[in-house]
Formats: C-alpha cells, sequence, structure tokens
C-alpha cells in the first residue's frame, strides 16, 4: 500500500472524472478559460504549468480561476494555467530532468530528499517562509523542511491511520472498550471475533516503533544524499516497542488484515486503517461506523501507552531549475495561493482532506470530522513523514514477518531489535 494514496475521495467521483477529463489532464492542456492554450497578446504575463494529482485537476483549474481574479482585481495580467498529472506518490520517479518538469507541482513528504537531489526544489525563503511558519502547524513545518531549510508549501496533514471500530460491539460495558489493546482483545473474547491491525505491512509496522520514544535521526551531505543515519531501535525504549508486536501478534484475537473494514463481512470488532479508507470504509458500515485514534497498550515497565503511528503531509513544491527571477517568483507566488488558509478551505470542503492551516484546522467543520479528530488526537504519537531512510520501511516490516512466524520471541528479542536497528543505520 502507498503511503501517498490519495485521501477520503469518493470512489464513484473519481471514476467519473477521470472519465470526464480522459487524457486531456494528462496531455497538459490549459484546463481554464482564463486564456487560450496559445494566449492572446496582452492576456498573459506568464505561463505556469502546475502539476497534481489527476483526480485534483478539475480543483486545481479551479483554483487557478480564483487565482487570476485576485491578480485582476489588483490590476495585474493573467497568469495562463496549464495542468498536468503527476500522482504526489510516484512524481519523484515519473520526472527524471526537472529542467522539463512542472513549474509547480504536489507530492508527498517522504519524496522531499529525491526531488532535491534533482535540483527539483526552490527553497521558500523571506516573507514566504514567514508566511509558512505563521499560518501552519508545527509538524507541517517540520514536514517542508530538509537539511535546516524550508522547500515547500504544506497543505494537507491527514495521511496517517488510527483505529476504526464496528459500534455495534462497543455497546454497554464495552462502550469505550475500544480504547485499548486488552479492551478490544476482551471484545473480540466474548464475540468470537478478531483485531485487525496490518503489523506486518511497512507502513504501520514503523509507527509502532516509536512507542516508547525510540527515534532515528539524519545528517546529509551538501548534495542533499545521505550522510549518517543515527537509530536507538536496539535500547530499551526499542526493545519495549518490540513487545507491542509480541503482545498483539502472539494473541488469538489478532488477524493481519488490510484494507479491511470491521464487521462488514468479515470477523473484525475493529482495524488499524488508514485515511485513504474512510470514505469507503463509512459508505459500508453506516452508522456503525466508529473511529479514535490508536488504542493504548499494557506494557511491562509502562502504564498504558498510545501505540505510535506514522503521518505523512501532501505539499506543494517549486521547481528550482527555473532561471528567470520572474518567473520564480510567480511560481512561488501561486504555490503560496494554492496552499493557503482559504483554498485549503475549499479543499476541504470539496474532498475532505485535513488541512494544515492552523486556522482552518480550528474550524467546527473540521474539528467536527470524525476520521480528521482521531487523526488530531493522534498527532502526539505520530511520527511526521518526512525523509524516510529506506530501511525504515524494510526493517519493521521484516522483522514484524519474524514475529508472526514464530521466529521472534521474549528471549531473542534485545538481538532482533539489534538487527532491525543496524539496518536502519545502514540506509543510505
Amino acid at each position: 500500500m502507498s503511503i501517498l494514496q490519495l485521501t477520503d475521495v469518493n470512489e464513484r467521483r473519481l471514476k467519473m472524472f477521470n472519465k470526464k477529463i480522459g487524457m486531456l489532464v494528462l496531455s497538459s492542456v490549459c484546463l481554464m478559460g482564463l486564456a487560450s492554450c496559445g494566449g492572446e497578446a496582452g492576456d498573459s504575463v506568464e505561463t505556469l504549468t502546475v502539476s497534481g494529482p489527476a483526480a485534483q485537476g478539475e480543483f486545481i483549474a479551479k483554483i487557478g480561476e480564483e487565482y487570476n481574479a485576485q491578480r485582476e482585481a489588483k490590476g495585474l495580467s493573467r497568469v495562463t494555467i496549464k495542468v498536468t498529472a503527476h500522482e504526489e506518490n510516484s512524481i519523484d520517479s515519473d520526472i527524471t530532468n526537472w529542467q522539463d518538469g512542472p513549474d509547480v507541482f504536489a507530492f508527498g513528504s517522504d519524496k522531499t530528499q529525491e526531488i532535491f537531489k534533482k535540483g527539483g526544489l526552490s527553497p521558500v525563503v523571506g516573507e514566504n517562509a514567514q508566511y509558512v511558519k505563521d499560518n501552519n502547524t508545527d509538524a507541517a513545518v517540520v514536514a517542508s523542511t530538509f537539511a535546516g531549510k524550508l522547500y515547500s508549501y504544506p497543505y494537507t496533514g491527514d495521511n496517517g491511520y488510527f483505529l476504526m471500530y464496528n459500534k455495534k460491539y462497543f455497546k454497554g460495558e464495552d462502550a469505550e472498550k475500544y480504547k485499548s489493546v486488552e479492551g478490544i482483545f476482551e471484545v473480540c473474547e466474548k464475540n468470537n471475533k478478531k483485531f485487525g491491525y496490518p503489523l506486518s505491512t511497512a507502513y504501520y509496522g514503523a509507527g509502532a516503533l516509536y512507542t516508547f520514544g525510540a527515534d532515528y535521526s539524519i545528517t546529509f551531505k551538501k548534495d542533499g544524499s545521505t550522510d549518517k543515519v543515527e537509530a536507538d531501535f536496539d535500547s530499551q525504549k526499542g526493545i519495549d516497542a518490540g513487545k507491542i508486536f509480541l503482545t498483539i501478534m502472539n494473541s488469538a484475537y489478532w488477524e493481519d488484515t488490510n484494507n479491511v473494514a470491521p464487521g462488514v463481512g468479515n470477523d473484525l470488532v475493529a482495524s488499524i486503517e488508514g485515511s485513504w479508507n474512510v470514505a469507503k470504509f463509512s459508505e459500508q458500515m453506516g452508522n456503525d461506523f466508529g473511529c479514535a485514534k490508536m488504542p493504548t497498550i499494557t506494557i511491562a515497565g509502562h502504564e498504558a501507552t498510545t501505540i505510535g503511528s506514522m503521518l505523512g503531509y501532501k505539499l506543494m513544491g517549486v521547481n528550482g531549475t527555473i532561471q528567470d527571477a520572474d518567473k520564480l517568483a510567480l511560481a512561488h507566488d501561486f504555490a503560496k495561493f494554492m496552499t493557503s488558509p482559504k483554498v485549503q478551505e475549499e479543499r476541504f470542503d470539496a474532498l475532505s482532506v485535513g488541512p494544515t492551516a492552523k486556522s482552518v484546522v480550528s474550524l467546527q467543520k473540521v474539528q467536527d470530522t470524525p476520521h480528521i479528530k482521531a487523526l488530531a488526537d493522534q498527532g502526539p504519537y505520530a511520527r511526521t513523514v518526512t525523509v524516510v531512510p529506506a530501511n525504515i520501511w524494510k526493517a519493521p516490516a521484516t522483522f514484524a514477518e519474524s514475529v508472526k512466524n514464530k521466529e521472534i520471541n521474549e528471549s531473542n528479542l534485545a538481538e532482533a531489535m539489534k538487527t532491525l536497528n543496524d539496518s536502519i543505520k545502514a540506509s543510505k
């Protein structure tokens, strides 16, 4: 499962939209009636190529219209916006020569290093940098930062996972038992059901490693490549996190599910699932759909502790190969507008994605959205996805698979965590 899948997009709407625009977006056809794609004299001061997910082409075009209306109100010339399609999870591999890449583009927070190394990112500086820092959550600013410098404009912060549960199993004396792993297992036992948690899947397994404070850090070379990775998953904090895998995966009530809604044609009372499944699961489950932050777990030596998770961000970048100073400034201005609180609210209304702008996050309609509230509650326990060492995905998945196969137990757990830690530190 890609960690950068679109969140909360209605599948039927996506299919209808893709059918509607066909190859128009993919071939960079100008989607707006602002000026002809060729442009009449004096219609446009500049052309910007803007890239985003195919499913959001219509939204980007709409925002382009709003941007030009704002410019006209200030007595400025129009900008011709050409929309191309690149998915946020693949744009770093799609584009090898950034001199031919889009001027402004959407990408996932774990793609920053690779795009930077190819020259694809222009730093966000001066007033623009202050604007980003003033208007967005601290975690979003962290996600937009690489090697100590700001390189992007954040706009969504809900690419994470949490607990989804079936309310029909959590009633009466069991009403709040979804809040802990131990309580969920009790409900499983009572109903002869199971708890879905895809711990052997990298994105989910990696999150659990941070539960008690173990972490990694990276230093970079001037060219953006990785210099050194430090990690302490072989510490007692990491070993205790490893016990989470043993406790859950050795339970008779655990099931290694992924993309499975609790209680809909299966034997689950609850499951750990990503925000990308909210629309589908809520439709399937109706009034029985419930969601909350990750459950707590009690490991020897610790009080009940919320299990850790990963949280990815969507960012807007400006092509670092743009040579013309005026065009570069314009591209930054458009990226700033595309990620402004006003547009973030519009994006939330249109696509139900979680914002990063503090003023939008605090809106009642956002706070009242169950899955966004669950992610907000999980926020203090989530590891922001920024630059990710290659083995931060592979190592936990390998470890979890060994636990699943009964190859790791309490007696060799410390050794296994050292192997995991060494693998992460060897990442380049």
